[in-house]
């Protein structure tokens, strides 16, 4: 008789466990900030013009985020989050790169137009 009581206890303890660890997880809101301002840094950067594939990867994943959130599923959320930051970023160091590769072009060109007129180079 004294093994079906302790039956009772384990299962309840185990109950008990398991609600506390689902009750546990906490809305990701410092990783929402964190893929907020990856997000932000991304548009100062011009991400929508230079890097459009990953700006809407970063926006659509973050929208989907805070769709999850709303729907209190953290985990999800916080998986998304962490995705979204990193489009974002990849959108930002793109569309630096872009911007990078403007200015070593334009400087190409007025190499050129220098060379030529001081050296009477033809093109």
């Amino acid at each position: 008789m004294n093994r079906l009581p302790r039956c009772r206890l384990l299962a309840a303890a185990l109950v008990i466990l398991l609600l506390a660890g689902c009750a546990s997880t906490p809305p990701p809101l410092g990783e929402l900030s964190r893929a907020e301002q990856s997000l932000q840094a991304a548009r100062d950067a011009e991400a929508e013009q230079y890097a459009p594939v990953d700006w809407r990867l970063a926006s659509q994943t973050l929208a989907q985020a805070q769709e999850a959130i709303g729907n209190k599923k953290y985990a999800d959320a916080s998986r998304l989050l962490n995705r979204a930051r990193v489009h974002a970023d990849l959108a930002r160091l793109r569309a630096g790169n872009a911007h990078t590769r403007a200015k070593i072009e334009a400087q190409e060109r007025e190499n050129a137009r220098l060379r030529q007129e001081l050296l009477g180079e033809r093109k």
